[in-house]
């Protein structure tokens, strides 16, 4: 697992005829940093779709208050 500023890449693979997988030279993506603070302890609440209708928005806004 990267740690903060560290930077981790993926190449993107193509598959040949043959059913094999080539690395391109040229195509690489670089993926973003998490912005997480130094705490001793995170609460990740869901913040999708679903989670939304199951009430995550009152959850979070509740531990937030809290807290």
């Amino acid at each position: 697992m990267p740690g903060p500023g560290s930077e981790e890449t993926i190449s993107k693979k193509k598959k040949s005829k043959k059913g094999s997988t080539r690395a391109e030279g040229s195509t690489v993506a670089t993926l973003p940093q998490a912005k997480v603070r130094d705490y001793s302890a995170h609460v990740f609440v869901c913040k999708g779709g679903d989670c939304k209708k199951r009430g995550s928005k009152e959850t979070r806004k509740a531990l937030k208050d809290e807290l």
